[in-house]
């Protein structure tokens, strides 16, 4: 009997790893997909790197942008690092009232709860002081929730203090996702958590 409830606990306790593994992919195998042509050729390499570096650090749990001044001053513009600190308060707010729900967290920047698999740039276009940069997330993981999906988001970032730095991420609907701006999202009153 007892052998019998070991064996029971190590399958449950498998059968939910391997769950969890299968609809969300580990942060080392998000990866960059390669397009057909270099679509970000006309646009300052060091912005590229930075929205790359970007993307690295919101498509995994920890560290969490919303609680790492370093990484908001790297990457956020002024304005956009007070919209992130304004969702915040208001998320206090919201859980001194009601039972806690998923806090703001970096699956706020990539607009979903499940990471995708992969990422292609699509390409963009810039000005003296602003670079947009067209990126397509993928999952195709027939495991997850969002299997087959594909997602447009337009990043802007602003050149603030001679470092380009994110200033807004506008999602284009698709099948899972209204079109929404990050900015506005974090900039709204409401306590929609």
């Amino acid at each position: 009997m007892q052998k019998s409830g070991i064996q029971l606990v190590l399958v449950v306790v498998l059968t939910s790893h391997l769950a969890v593994g299968c609809s969300t992919p580990r942060r080392e195998d998000i990866q960059e997909l390669q397009g057909s042509h270099p679509a970000h050729r006309n646009i300052p390499e060091e912005s590229v790197a930075l929205l790359r570096d970007f993307i690295s650090y919101i498509l995994r749990l920890e560290p969490d942008l919303f609680h790492d001044e370093v990484a908001q001053k790297r990457f956020l513009t002024e304005e956009l690092r007070k919209a992130v600190a304004h969702r915040w308060r208001l998320y206090q707010e919201f859980i001194k009232k009601h039972e806690a729900h998923s806090p703001p967290s970096n699956g706020t920047f990539v607009g979903a709860w499940e990471y995708p698999s992969g990422y292609t740039i699509e390409g963009g276009h810039h000005s003296e002081n602003q670079v947009i940069i067209d990126v397509i997330y993928k999952w195709e993981n027939p495991e997850a929730n969002y299997y087959g999906d594909t997602r447009r988001v337009s990043y802007t970032l602003l050149l603030e203090g001679g470092t380009w730095k994110l200033d807004d991420a506008y999602t284009h609907k698709g099948e899972f996702v209204p079109a929404y701006s990050l900015k506005k999202e974090l900039w709204r009153n409401d306590h929609q958590f």
